[in-house]
């Protein structure tokens, strides 16, 4: 007997099952549903598996998934709603369940390797998550192996950056509820949508916006660097907080570009945030996702993850530090804060990387929103029911509204507006051409609009745009090369230094897919063998490989990354490395548990103390050489307006200070500059007296005492940090205040 008390399905999730069951009985194999993030798929797939075991109780269901994450949470939700009388096991990198059970959630990658160890029948209910990965050419042969009785593909969208079909695989789309219709039956968060234009270079937009506005043609890349300029760390995080001060202890998801800056974000923000990244264990990456779900952390920073199948309804803010290059991923991260929960019915999205295309995709979500829902009675005026979405900028340093934003897209517009016959020509020619034909090589042709254009103009999706303009199926990412033409390639890739793998064949424009190259020579490694590359006998043994990459890691003195084993001519295949150990984490860790560290403690120590020094020396330079153009050494408030040294946070890490240890330093190992500057520039630094007295005075004038914002917003001020850091907060600077000076605030 099934118990899904827990869970209750919504009115869609129950229609959804209806068409899924109607479709099994006639005779439909295979199915995809798509729903945009934050409606629960998985729980709908859930409430679909109830009814199919109801028919066949003795039915064995996979669930297959490229993230273990995503699994771990799907296992939860059913083990959870079918209880323990079913039984549940995992395969994936980490986990390898080898006896039968009811329900097995396994990675797309770890059963494509082992697919073969079950028969094509072994499964009757197969569900694929994220379904739009099927297409990937690791993925796709693990889809077409299973034969069940029913394949259902769960999916936000089922459109790909290359443009590949995956109806190919799933056959039609029985159930479809988009972002729209979420919102229009009042199951999505309404969003309030704020692009944050800090970073517009006011005197380049003028140039095609205004009285003054020149008709001259000129690429949406080229706009987007021209107008845009990138914001400091210090600038964002102040911002971030301004923007969300109304709201009552708001959790927020920030998706950043890198590791690296994600932990200098987490910097600024003081011990509030917390990073997680594909880098880091799943069992860290779940317990920060714990914590924030608790309240414990406030801020989560995401680095390529949380795109998808994460179910965190409690996140209210969204922050945008990351231009992405689809709007399939922009509407996937948007996602993040779509669900509702509780209290929550609205999100609040903070974009700091508008750029021309997204700020395009934003108003046209908006037109869509108006056109699909205005009709509808929920958010009819009458019953007083806000817009689903509203997209407004808030005020900036610069005198841009959003009727300026539009100006500048109609313009853009009319000076480039493109034509199907236009696209169809250009396709045929990248094509004829002999060149890939992908969303990024689009992106990168002058003579083609944006794929997400061309993804519009074609009825929302690229293989539309392929089969008008005649490409044949399978052939849009091939290169037209003869055989001696790849080994050409290949040959002048050894000779530069460049060793011959999957990925490095895949990024080289000038050489077909790699599956092309494999099938034209055997392998991916003959192909290397005959261009030249030396291939080293490996021992390819799971020890082996492990003994290899400690060695060479010991060589390099650190840990190698998996971009440099694929690098290493010695190594073989990061993919053959992520095929026995997974992650990065996962392999480094059972290399130093098996043989040990690289360095010895001394040698970590000295290694991380050569490495800070040698930090430090680059910051010093930097910053000599900024403040020689300026003619005297830069000031704190002079760091926000730099772009050619770090961030002020930076320097005070690495200084233990702030502009007098920097400058002392500098003097010390890099040079000082004239004499005569610098003793007039010396008189600038304030006594610790100076800075309460001009304190007092301000607050005094101002009829209250400050608070760190309005310090750090005050420009006759010394910003906020000085004074955390000479005095530990504003609080003791008030009090030292009013000692030395009196509490204006008491009265006679």
């Amino acid at each position: 007997m099934i118990c899904l008390a827990t869970y209750q399905p919504r009115p869609y999730q129950t229609e959804c099952c209806a068409a899924l069951a109607q479709a099994r009985a006639n005779g439909i194999k295979k199915g995809l549903v798509e729903m945009a993030s934050g409606l629960g798929k998985t729980l709908t797939a859930n409430f679909d598996v109830q009814q199919f075991l109801q028919d066949s109780p003795n039915a064995r269901v996979l669930y297959l998934c490229h993230q273990e994450s995503i699994l771990l949470q799907s296992k939860q939700k059913f083990q959870k709603t079918f209880g323990e009388e079913y039984s549940y096991g995992m395969f994936t990198g980490n986990y390898k369940t080898s006896h039968a059970v009811t329900f097995l959630f396994a990675t797309l990658q770890s059963m494509r390797d082992h697919r073969e160890e079950y028969g094509v029948d072994a499964f009757d209910y197969v569900i694929v998550d994220e379904a739009h990965h099927t297409a990937a050419e690791t993925y796709q042969p693990t889809a077409d192996y299973f034969k069940p009785q029913f394949l259902l593909g769960l999916t936000a969208t089922k459109d790909r950056m290359d443009g590949q079909d995956i109806l190919d695989t799933y056959g039609k789309i029985i159930y479809r509820m988009d972002i729209y219709d979420g919102w229009e039956q009042g199951w999505l968060a309404r969003v309030d949508y704020r692009i944050m234009l800090d970073d517009l270079k006011q005197e380049e937009f003028e140039k095609y916006v205004g009285p003054h506005a020149t008709d001259e043609k000129v690429s949406l890349a080229q706009l987007n660097k021209t107008i845009f300029a990138p914001q400091r760390d210090e600038d964002i995080v102040k911002s971030i907080r301004e923007q969300t001060s109304d709201l009552e202890e708001p959790r927020i998801f920030i998706f950043c570009p890198s590791v690296e800056h994600a932990n200098a974000m987490a910097h600024q923000f003081v011990g509030e945030a917390a990073v997680i990244h594909s880098g880091q264990s799943i069992g860290l990456n779940e317990a920060i996702l714990s914590n924030f779900r608790s309240g414990d952390i406030r801020i989560i920073i995401s680095v390529n993850m949380l795109n998808e199948g994460i179910d965190v309804p409690e996140a209210d803010v969204v922050v945008f530090l990351r231009a992405t290059e689809s709007s399939t991923i922009f509407f996937q991260q948007l996602g993040r804060g779509l669900r509702i929960s509780g209290e929550k019915r609205t999100v609040r999205v903070l974009d700091y990387v508008a750029n021309i295309e997204r700020i395009s995709t934003i108003l046209e979500m908006e037109e869509t929103a108006k056109k699909r829902i205005t009709a509808s009675p929920t958010y009819s005026p009458s019953a007083n029911k806000p817009s689903p979405l509203v997209i407004n900028i808030p005020t900036t340093k610069f005198k841009v509204e959003r009727v300026d934003i539009e100006c500048l897209l109609s313009n853009i517009k009319k000076r480039r507006r493109w034509t199907k016959e236009e696209v169809v020509a250009g396709l045929i020619a990248m094509y004829e051409s002999g060149q890939k034909i992908t969303s990024k090589t689009i992106d990168q042709n002058p003579n083609l609009p944006w794929s997400d254009t061309i993804i519009n103009m074609f009825g929302g999706s690229l293989n539309n745009a392929f089969r008008e303009a005649g490409i044949p199926p399978n052939q849009r990412d091939k290169v037209n090369i003869d055989r001696d033409t790849m080994i050409s390639e290949g040959r002048n890739m050894v000779a530069n230094g460049e060793k011959i793998t999957y990925r490095t064949v895949r990024k080289n424009l000038r050489l077909p897919h790699p599956a092309t190259v494999a099938r034209e020579f055997g392998s991916i490694t003959e192909y290397a063998s005959i261009c030249g590359q030396v291939m080293v006998t490996k021992d390819l043994s799971r020890n082996g490989m492990l003994r290899a990459y400690w060695a060479e890691s010991k060589k390099a003195e650190h840990w190698l990354s998996l971009n440099e084993v694929d690098k290493n001519k010695i190594l073989t295949y990061a993919e053959k490395y992520r095929q026995k150990f997974g992650g990065a984490q996962e392999l480094i860790s059972l290399a130093k548990n098996t043989y040990g560290p690289i360095l010895s403690p001394e040698e970590t120590l000295a290694q991380q103390a050569k490495k800070f020094q040698e930090t430090q020396f680059r910051l010093a330079q930097e910053f000599y050489e900024a403040s020689q153009a300026k003619g005297r050494w830069l000031t704190q408030h002079e760091f926000k307006s730099q772009n050619k040294v770090s961030s002020l946070s930076r320097y005070r890490r690495y200084f233990n200070g702030g502009i007098k240890k920097i400058i002392e330093f500098t003097r010390q190992y890099i040079g000082d500059l004239d004499e005569e500057i610098c003793s007039q520039q010396q008189t600038q630094f304030k006594t610790d007296a100076q800075l309460i007295k001009e304190y007092w005075l301000k607050s005094k004038e101002a009829g209250h005492w400050l608070s760190g914002y309005e310090v750090g917003h005050n420009s006759d001020l010394a910003n906020d940090v000085t004074y955390y850091n000479r005095f530990g907060g504003m609080k003791n600077t008030r009090n030292l205040a009013i000692s030395l000076f009196g509490d204006f605030t008491e009265t006679n």
